[in-house]
């Protein structure tokens, strides 16, 4: 299975670089994993901090807004032939580390939509996934 992560950025040089140096490079099930990092329209040095660790940038040339880096990030992993596809915010709201157990029931076959919060009962916003 192919798993697509993508990461709407903005303005977000300080913080991607360590989020997308703990995206788990293997995960049970997925055969080939890729990230890719919407810039939108930012003015730092995200797509320079993307870039040099080898994962794929989509840019807008000025900034659309959250809901439209969404959209284009869903849209590249579409293209890439995502057959599974995870959202994350780029300044480290989520754990990456928990991609793994937000996956594993799509993988098994239990699932074919896993949705997760860090506002859910008993959150301490550290970027927790609730299972």
């Amino acid at each position: 299975m192919r798993l697509v992560v993508y990461l709407p950025a903005f303005n977000e040089a300080e913080a991607i670089g360590a989020l997308l140096d703990t995206v788990p490079p293997a995960i049970a099930g997925i055969t080939d994993l890729s990230i890719v990092v919407v810039d939108d329209g930012s003015t730092d040095g995200t797509v320079g901090v993307a870039e040099r660790r080898g994962v794929r940038v989509v840019r807008h040339g000025r900034n659309l807004g959250t809901g439209r880096a969404f959209l284009s990030g869903v849209q590249a992993a579409l293209d890439e032939g995502a057959d599974i596809i995870v959202g994350m915010d780029a300044d480290g709201q989520f754990a990456p580390h928990d991609i793994p157990a937000l996956v594993a029931p799509i993988v098994r076959g239990d699932a074919d939509v896993v949705l997760c919060t860090r506002f859910g009962p008993n959150s301490t916003l550290s970027g927790r996934c609730r299972r």
